[in-house]
């Protein structure tokens, strides 16, 4: 096991860290500060706060102030990573950038899947750390927790749990922009980075999805229509058959 430890005086002294084959067991603690990993190699096995969780290579781990944790490999494997530590001081600086206002970033998944966001932490954490180029790796590092901020943090998750509790609604943007308190353009944006769509279509395919499950207990399609949220039996037709590939008649049918 080789453990490798730096700190970055440019960024407010972020704390780095890199650990190679590892088989080290950490028992409960907590940090100050966040603790966002990427595993390299191996998979780490961590409880925290009563749930256990698995992360493989190219897994991010996110853990917030003050969260009791452990950390494991799996399986008697050896563990490879890059961890970082930004203080709460730091995130709350860039949150205040991003939303323009004061927020300490919240992160509801544990362990994220975001190959881009992985593959710029790896970078930016090789740079830093043998500082061939400051410019760069920094540049990278901001970059890099600014996309762990906008498409990860509680907002994004508070915005579908809306749309997915109220899709019956005919919902606006400013409403739902305003629960994440971004501007709508800038929401409109850091929603479809984060889900792939935007977040009309987004509704659609709940709507869509409510309706199959409907369908499929047997309710006629105009009652589906109507308690589905589509504003008429044609618009529910369209946007059916262009997700599913059917008619919802067909569907109903077989």
């Amino acid at each position: 096991m080789a453990t490798q430890f730096w700190r970055i005086p440019e960024l407010h002294n972020l704390e780095i860290l890199r650990m190679t084959k590892s088989s080290h067991s950490f028992p409960r603690h907590w940090h100050e500060t966040y603790v966002i990993e990427v595993v390299e190699q191996g998979v780490n096995e961590f409880w925290c706060e009563g749930k256990t969780y698995s992360a493989g290579p190219g897994s991010i781990l996110v853990i917030q102030p003050g969260e009791v944790h452990t950390g494991y490999p799996a399986a008697e494997s050896q563990l490879t990573y890059r961890s970082l530590y930004p203080t709460e001081s730091i995130m709350r600086a860039l949150a205040r950038d991003i939303y323009g206002k004061e927020m300490i970033p919240h992160f509801a998944q544990k362990v994220i899947q975001d190959p881009w966001l992985a593959a710029t932490l790896i970078k930016a954490h090789r740079l830093l750390a043998c500082s061939v180029d400051r410019l760069k790796g920094h540049s990278l590092m901001i970059m890099a927790l600014g996309q762990l901020i906008t498409v990860h943090s509680a907002s994004r998750f508070c915005a579908i749990s809306y749309l997915t509790e109220n899709y019956h609604q005919n919902i606006s943007l400013n409403e739902i922009s305003a629960l994440s308190g971004l501007s709508e353009f800038h929401f409109v944006r850091t929603f479809r980075k984060a889900t792939g769509l935007p977040p009309y279509e987004y509704l659609v395919a709940i709507r869509v999805e409510k309706a199959r499950k409907l369908l499929s207990k047997g309710m006629p399609i105009v009652e589906v229509a109507s308690q589905s949220g589509f504003y008429d039996q044609s618009h529910f037709n369209r946007h059916f058959k262009r997700i599913y590939g059917i008619t919802p008649g067909v569907y109903l049918n077989a």
